[in-house]
């Protein structure tokens, strides 16, 4: 598996209205792809899109990640880090053939305790 940035062909990353169909935002950590540190990162949910941000100021999202067709997997946390949630996206690619699939994986982390949590 290949932890990849997020798939920026897929969804647009044009700044919607700041406020326009948010389902749900905060903070959330993101792991690189070539690096794999974490980055704290602010996310918006609307509709079937992830955007994130560099911060809640910017208007101007740094990426997106579509979940449309896309499969979303709680792995397992370090039981010594309770409050801490981690998870995966896989997108799917139906029109790869099988077996050739190339898929960049997104891991998220979401800390329960963090002061600014998901609203």
């Amino acid at each position: 598996m290949v932890m990849g940035e997020a798939s920026r062909g897929s969804c647009r990353p044009s700044s919607p209205s700041l406020q326009e169909g948010v389902l749900k935002a905060g903070w959330l950590k993101k792991q690189r792809s070539i690096m794999k540190n974490w980055q704290l990162r602010w996310f918006v949910l609307r509709s079937d899109h992830l955007y994130f941000y560099k911060d809640e100021e910017e208007t101007k999202p740094q990426g997106c990640i579509s979940l449309k067709g896309s499969q979303v997997n709680e792995l397992t946390a370090n039981p010594e880090e309770p409050g801490r949630h981690l998870f995966e996206i896989v997108p799917v690619y139906c029109e790869k053939p099988v077996g050739t699939r190339e898929t960049e994986v997104e891991l998220l982390e979401l800390n329960s305790d963090v002061e600014h949590g998901l609203a």
